[in-house]
């Protein structure tokens, strides 16, 4: 699997609209950790966040309804409560969360440029979630590349980049795989993303 992001970009242009807003949806799906933080309010949802209701199946018939449950959750006031005054990355990576679901519910709408533009702003938040760690000192391993050879994607970005390559190759080939391969690439993707919310919290806490 050739994994770029030229890669990614023709497979996106590849996939037809249901496609796209799978892959879309699975996107928010893996950030939902961001937007259900442990002690926010909107956690009382937490059937919501069973993988069940994001799978291509149910997202291809009720991805609206989801989003738009998503949508009455996001509160950044009462996230801003939870985590305090010193929490302004963070609540950055909430806002870019929280965007891509707005996002879907504007005027313009256009399933196709929303799973690119949600692609591409979960590969953002992977970048930061990184960068997050480094500056808290919640790396478990010092990462060294020899010189000239430091890649140009952080590790979680490159993780993150794999797994929607993997999707949507999977969504191209259509009848002829398992979804359930689908819906653990997703699994994976979210556990990784509340874990680096883990260490980052416990580090500046």
């Amino acid at each position: 699997m050739n994994v770029s992001h030229e890669s990614l970009t023709q497979l996106l242009g590849r996939v037809d609209s249901e496609s796209a807003l799978i892959s879309g949806g699975l996107c928010v799906y893996r950030v939902l950790p961001i937007l259900y933080l442990e002690g926010q309010t909107a956690v009382r949802h937490r059937e919501f966040l069973d993988v069940e209701r994001w799978t291509p199946a149910a997202l291809s018939t009720g991805i609206g309804e989801l989003l738009e449950q998503l949508r009455r959750d996001i509160d950044p006031d009462a996230f801003e409560d939870l985590l305090g005054e010193d929490s302004g990355q963070i609540a950055e990576l909430y806002s870019m969360a929280a965007e891509m679901v707005l996002r879907y519910f504007a005027d313009d709408f256009d399933v196709a440029d929303w799973s690119d533009w949600s692609s591409t702003l979960v590969l953002d938040i992977h970048q930061q979630l990184d960068e997050l760690q480094d500056e808290s000192g919640a790396q478990d391993t010092a990462r060294f590349f020899p010189a000239g050879s430091a890649p140009d994607l952080t590790p979680l970005q490159a993780l993150e980049l794999a797994d929607q390559i993997a999707i949507l190759d999977r969504l191209v080939a259509g009848d002829l795989v398992d979804h359930s391969e689908i819906v653990e690439i997703a699994e994976n993707g979210s556990r990784r993303v509340r874990s680096a919310l883990s260490l980052i919290a416990r580090e500046e806490g």
